[in-house]
């Protein structure tokens, strides 16, 4: 004869077999699951259904880098690219996510989606001069595998700063964009200074010469 009701106060031992456990559903304080899967966690996808996804830690893959040395002698009204031009190196100080390619002197999207790059730039020349000087910087793109950059387009991004100190010329200068990339998708980081005088003779640096990128995510 089946039991109707278990006294629960009087003592109950043994142990229920796993077969024969409910799976209890959210609006219950269950999961609804009957399984998972290692190294994911569970959210919510409606009100009666739990779901689970890949844990994302975008702010994991990121980098940063910095010009090794001085770098003098460059020329006016010329574009130069931090770890890419000749006499540019550069030093990881740091690069979770692999993204930096030090050998080559670009950065590759690890992942598809959005990143933001930054550069701060600073510079000064040797000449005397009493008219003005603006600095520029700028990105360029190449598709995977490829050593083929160009501006990317519809980017409008190329921040001034003008200065003038006695005798000769200071840029100081930087920006942050937001770029959309897909995985493979190549980097390269411009500088650039225009002087309004005579001033030919540039040296960026490398205690103010520093770039770097955070992916964001999809």
């Amino acid at each position: 004869m089946a039991f109707a009701t278990i006294d629960v106060t009087k003592g109950i031992t043994g142990t229920i077999a796993t077969s024969n456990l409910p799976t209890i559903p959210v609006t219950k304080g269950g999961t609804g699951l009957t399984s998972g899967t290692s190294g994911q966690f569970l959210k919510f996808t409606g009100s009666t259904a739990v779901g689970s996804a890949a844990v994302d830690n975008a702010t994991a893959k990121n980098f940063q880098t910095y010009l090794t040395n001085d770098v003098n002698g460059k020329s006016n009204n010329t574009w130069y690219y931090l770890g890419y031009s000749a006499g540019f190196g550069i030093t990881e100080s740091i690069d979770n996510g692999n993204m930096w390619d030090a050998s080559n002197g670009f950065f590759v999207a690890p992942d598809t989606g959005q990143y933001q790059f930054y550069i701060y730039q600073a510079c000064y020349g040797t000449s005397t001069h009493d008219s003005y000087d603006i600095g520029f910087c700028k990105l360029q793109k190449a598709a995977a595998g490829s050593s083929s950059f160009s501006d990317i387009s519809g980017y409008l991004g190329n921040p001034r700063t003008g200065n003038r100190y006695p005798n000769k010329g200071y840029i100081q200068g930087s920006f942050k964009t937001v770029v959309s990339l897909t995985a493979g998708e190549r980097i390269i980081f411009g500088v650039h200074v225009y002087a309004g005088g005579s001033q030919t003779d540039w040296e960026w640096a490398k205690e103010g010469t520093y770039f770097g990128g955070v992916y964001l995510g999809d």
